[in-house]
């Protein structure tokens, strides 16, 4: 009985360390965060020629200035199956060559967007216009060029 309860002690003690362990180990991981790893402020910076950028992720990930006032790029992600939906009128939307499995870019909306497929990803981008303007924070080329990182960090962080 005394080697029973023994283990029993000593199980019970494993058992709460294991739980505790994966609370801390995951719980560290905030969902709010998944998709930062695709594009990282460094990135970005280094990418639109801006400094003092600040991200406010929720799920997706947002792009703000220094003052946190202007948001400069959203990214949002989900399945590939919202693709379709995404583009669906196709007087709106261009292919666009270089990017993902299949990508497209809409015309001549402002602001400039670009969605496209990579893997288990539909990656849709959104570079907003400055206040009092029709001028975007991005120009088209560098919101490709971000688009370019993500789905190079896509492929190789699966």
């Amino acid at each position: 009985m005394f080697m029973f309860k023994k283990w029993s002690v000593f199980f019970l003690i494993l058992g709460l360390f294991s739980l505790s362990t994966a609370t801390i180990i995951n719980g560290s991981q905030d969902p709010k965060q998944t998709y930062a790893k695709y594009l990282s402020v460094a990135e970005f910076e280094k990418i639109t020629g801006l400094t003092g950028v600040i991200t406010k992720h929720e799920y997706d990930l947002q792009f703000y200035d220094s003052t946190g006032k202007n948001h400069l790029l959203q990214v949002r992600f989900d399945q590939p199956k919202s693709f379709a939906r995404e583009t669906k009128n196709t007087s709106l939307w261009q292919p666009v060559e270089g990017i993902g499995e299949k990508a497209m870019w809409s015309i001549p909306a402002m602001p400039f967007n670009i969605t496209f497929i990579r893997g288990t990803h539909m990656v849709a981008l959104c570079t907003f216009t400055k206040p009092d303007s029709i001028e975007t924070f991005l120009s088209f080329d560098q919101l490709k060029a971000v688009a370019k990182i993500i789905d190079a960090n896509v492929i190789k962080l699966k």
